[in-house]
């Protein structure tokens, strides 16, 4: 089989002449290739400013890139959408089958160009959400809501026509009603050597607390009330810090900035440290594993792939009821779930794991059991056996 794939991270050859691309595809890239004759990477080619994003590359040799071009502004993508995909237009013709990532300015204007019966969706994220949750400000925030919605809107129209994959239940249920043919499966960075062994522990003999955040630096990820919460658990007698690993999608927003302001004004500054974005698999690996804990409060999600990460390397999750993740995990079972936007409810689920090793470990070992089940080898033979059912 030939297969595409598109998505809007751009990629470049580097100078071993690989295509390199951000390290949390490189897995599920690699695995996509090992079931197919020729793999289609289709994507923009990445800027000078965008190659520091582009921290890993691809081993499979079966690999051909379909070049879009530079990587314009989303509005732009839309608007002139007919001239960046006409000039793949030779390639969709080889292609047996594509898998289109989305949402994607692009994504709901591939089928202008191939066949619905070629065509198929990897739904990850929702812009409508994401618009619904979109502080407006400005004229400008104004108009990037709109154009979230408009975009929202224009995919649950292509999903009518084709085979939709969603990664979480909350996009199932979306889109229960709207899919031609709907299929749930994971996202997923792991592989078996991610996964470190367990062993009974006690929080309290590694103190302080080290509590982790891995992710995009955002403050819809509640990391306001993380810091907070890092206040709280040391007036409380929990000596704790906090590590954001992670970056800014858009360094002028200043987020980082904003919140040094708000942990210095809370007198925390010392206690919460950036390590920076760090390369999936070993480097990320390392993080989790010197931490004690993995907190995501965010306001929305589908279901974040750090998760996964955090269970396999050992760590206890506690996580928002938001989007699919209440779900796949239960409360006390295999993670703590909370409410989004509480920094009490923060303190308190980490007091909790804190005081009680019983339950620090339960969760440690379900959890971890639980991501065995989300290996890229296994959730991408799901992807590529409904794909070829279809066929």
């Amino acid at each position: 089989m030939k297969l595409g794939y598109y998505y809007h991270v751009p990629i470049k050859l580097n100078k071993n002449n690989k295509i390199a691309l951000p390290s949390y595809l490189v897995g599920f890239i690699n695995e996509l290739a090992n079931h197919v004759d020729t793999l289609y990477l289709i994507a923009h080619e990445a800027s000078v400013f965008e190659t520091q994003e582009l921290d890993g590359e691809v081993s499979a040799s079966n690999i051909k890139w379909v070049n879009l071009g530079s990587k314009t502004p989303a509005w732009h993508r839309v608007l002139f959408h007919h001239r960046i995909l006409n000039k793949i237009i030779a390639e969709l013709g080889e292609i047996d089958q594509l898998i289109v990532r989305a949402p994607s300015p692009l994504a709901p204007y591939f089928s202008k160009f191939i066949s619905t019966e070629r065509l198929s969706y990897l739904v990850v994220g929702d812009y409508g959400e994401s618009a619904n949750q979109f502080i407006v400000k400005s004229f400008r925030d104004f108009v990037i809501t709109y154009f979230l919605k408009f975009q929202d809107w224009k995919l649950k129209q292509e999903v009518k026509k084709t085979l939709t994959i969603v990664n979480s239940r909350s996009l199932y249920d979306k889109y229960k009603n709207h899919s031609y043919i709907l299929h749930e499966t994971r996202t997923t960075t792991l592989n078996n050597t991610d996964f470190v062994e367990i062993k009974d522990g006690d929080i309290k003999k590694h103190e302080p607390v080290r509590i982790i955040y891995t992710g995009r630096i955002d403050l819809t990820k509640g990391l306001k009330e993380l810091i907070e919460a890092v206040k709280e658990l040391n007036q409380r007698g929990i000596k704790s810090e906090l590590a954001i690993v992670g970056w800014e999608l858009n360094p002028g927003d200043k987020i980082r900035k904003e919140l040094d302001d708000f942990a210095c004004k809370l007198g925390v500054s010392e206690k919460v440290n950036y390590p920076g974005k760090k390369g999936i698999g070993t480097e990320l690996n390392a993080c989790y594993r010197s931490a004690s804990i993995y907190c995501i409060p965010s306001y929305n999600e589908g279901f974040p792939r750090t998760i996964w990460e955090a269970m396999a390397n050992g760590l206890p999750v506690i996580a928002t009821k938001v989007g699919g993740i209440p779900a796949i995990l239960k409360d006390e079972e295999n993670s703590i779930l909370i409410n989004p936007k509480s920094v009490s409810e923060i303190t308190d689920a980490i007091s909790k794991l804190y005081y009680d090793s019983k339950l620090y470990n339960k969760i440690r070992m379900n959890g971890q059991i639980l991501a065995s089940t989300n290996t890229i080898e296994i959730q991408t033979k799901k992807i590529i056996d409904l794909i070829k059912y279809r066929m």
